[in-house]
């Protein structure tokens, strides 16, 4: 068995070792007008604009809920919501499989027609920008989490409430 003066000895050999790391140069490539290019080889102009780019980052809770791509375990620490408020368009051909699924749930649903001139003015206020837009509230009525489609709602792990009767 080792000693501990041995083990403190090898752990600083280690991060002596770490601090003279030396990487190699990294190519990059990037989609620049309409294909994939080394960035080396762009010209001024397109360099700087790839220097400004900004990359998104998981610091964001809702990055991944506006992409679509929501994980199940930052779903865990969300609460069950109380009331859904659900903002639709009649020419949206996205808006009837929300409904239909929100209205299978045991949540109490506010539908708001994006159409309408109150509508509108209600989903500026919340901030919506697209339909199907489904906020959820909690008790108090203060918003709790976003979706966008039957998948981010099933995401949140919003299960219709289904029961099995078995008639004898």
């Amino acid at each position: 068995m080792r000693t501990q003066a041995e083990i403190q000895a090898d752990i600083a050999a280690v991060q002596a070792a770490l601090e003279d790391v030396h990487g190699s140069p990294t190519e990059v490539y990037a989609r620049i007008v309409g294909y994939y290019r080394s960035v080396r080889n762009w010209n001024k102009g397109k360099r700087e604009e790839f220097d400004q780019r900004t990359m998104f980052t998981d610091k964001n809770d809702k990055t991944a809920v506006y992409a679509g791509s929501q994980k199940r375990e930052s779903c865990a620490a969300i609460q069950y919501p109380a009331l859904l408020e659900v903002y639709t368009r009649r020419t949206c051909p996205h808006c009837p499989p929300v409904k239909e699924y929100c209205n299978e749930l045991d949540i109490p649903v506010r539908y708001i027609d994006a159409d309408t001139d109150e509508g509108l003015k209600t989903a500026a206020a919340h901030g919506v920008r697209s339909c199907p837009a489904v906020i959820m509230y909690n008790a108090e009525e203060k918003e709790i989490a976003r979706a966008y489609s039957v998948a981010d709602l099933k995401a949140y792990g919003l299960q219709p409430c289904t029961v099995k009767v078995n008639i004898a």
